[in-house]
């Protein structure tokens, strides 16, 4: 299991990298607090592929490509990975192709970026849901017909990726932003997902999610007000 990202000395170090949601990447200062947690440059965050710490991209027409400091690099969503013939993903690529295809589908696709065996929670679901445990419960939880008749168009935005001391362990900070296509509504809804992927699967995540910013945009504040309030049996 994980442990809290403030106290896991593996992640007691990351360094900052900036990533727009197709992955144009940014390298930060090394040293920047997060979690409330002073960084600094421990070594052993070299071991968590430090090649892209380097890059400093600039992302060009539509999101095809991305012009960097050593080259030409293709842009998330094209770039080869487990079933190409290159090593298998990086953390971030993993992450990245995660946010952007919850957004954007195919969603029947997503259970595809998990390990057969999988540890999923929602720690901050009002309803405190059961781990999701396997590849086939998440494919159920991605193709599942959403809560209420809405449609939401929305993109992940502000992405911040920490990169630790555990090459296998990232902590992203993002948000979902978009407009409920029905009323023209705009949401955002602040996340934070703190992942273990290994060979290119997500072996285990603990994904923070507002809840009251999520259920805002599905217009269920108010179901979800009244089930957080106490009933009258509660009081006696």
């Amino acid at each position: 299991m994980l442990v809290d990202p403030t106290s896991d000395p593996a992640v007691a170090a990351p360094r900052w990298v900036q990533a727009d949601n197709r992955g144009t990447i940014d390298d930060g200062d090394v040293g920047r607090p997060a979690f409330g947690i002073d960084v600094g440059s421990d070594p052993a965050v070299g071991r968590a592929d430090v090649s892209a710490l380097t890059m400093r991209a600039t992302l060009l027409s539509g999101g095809s490509y991305v012009e960097a400091e050593i080259g030409k690099v293709r842009a998330m969503d094209s770039r080869p990975g487990r079933d190409g013939d290159d090593a298998p993903r990086s953390p971030r690529e993993v992450f990245l192709r995660l946010v952007n295809g919850v957004c954007e589908g195919p969603y029947e696709d997503l259970a595809g970026l998990y390990a057969e065996q999988t540890h999923v929670t929602h720690p901050f679901h009002p309803h405190n849901p059961p781990p999701l445990r396997s590849r086939s419960e998440l494919h159920e939880h991605f193709t599942a017909p959403p809560p209420v008749a809405r449609t939401l168009n929305r993109k992940p935005v502000d992405i911040t990726i920490h990169e630790t001391a555990d090459p296998e362990v990232i902590v992203a900070e993002f948000a979902y932003q978009g407009q409920v296509g029905e009323t023209g509504e705009p949401f955002t809804v602040p996340c934070v997902f703190v992942m273990r992927i290994r060979d290119g699967l997500i072996v285990e995540s603990r994904d923070y999610i507002d809840p009251i910013a999520s259920a805002r945009a599905w217009g269920r504040l108010d179901s979800l007000l009244t089930t957080l309030r106490p009933s009258a049996d509660d009081d006696r």
